[in-house]
């Protein structure tokens, strides 16, 4: 399919209907999942979960004649595209980042991160560690959730504040 990855916001909790409804329109979507250990009548049980809750990917092409953003924005479970600047450019995703986490999936399509081998602290330096933002010093400032950190980073001037999975990352 031809196109451009283009990151759409979700409403609450409504992913899986945002996805079904724009295949239903003929758009490719790509909404990576994630096991999480969750406490469940005081057991702990594996539940899945978005990897990055209220955002979903698709394939656009913008050349298409009669692609309407507004027939996106009323899309059952869309709230829009994510855009940016003073020009409300669309959220474009490179190719590869999308592949990338597409060959992270086990074979059922979900995500299964490994246990962190370190226990960190407030304030610990790291570095983060994926082809992204490779190189990129942070300060680890929480867990949030079943592999994943909160990191303080330093981007455009402003101190900042990112999700990231425990894999991710290495201690400074």
């Amino acid at each position: 399919m031809s196109g451009e990855w283009t990151v759409i916001y979700t409403k609450p909790r409504e992913e899986h209907w945002a996805q079904i409804n724009l295949e239903r329109q003929g758009h490719e979507v790509y909404a990576p999942k994630i096991f999480v250990e969750r406490l469940r009548q005081g057991k702990r049980v594996d539940v899945v979960e978005p990897l990055f809750p209220r955002y979903i990917f698709t394939r656009i092409d913008i050349s298409k004649s009669g692609l309407s953003w507004g027939r996106l924005r009323s899309t059952r479970g869309v709230v829009k595209p994510v855009s940016f600047g003073p020009d409300y450019e669309s959220g474009r995703v490179c190719e590869q980042l999308v592949s990338e986490l597409k060959e992270r999936e086990a074979d059922d399509g979900v995500h299964r991160m490994r246990q962190s081998r370190v226990t960190l602290k407030q304030g610990d330096k790291v570095v983060i560690n994926n082809s992204l933002m490779e190189g990129v010093e942070a300060i680890f400032n929480s867990y949030a959730g079943a592999n994943r950190v909160s990191l303080m980073v330093n981007m455009l001037g402003k101190k900042r504040l990112l999700t990231t999975t425990e894999e991710s990352i290495v201690l400074s």
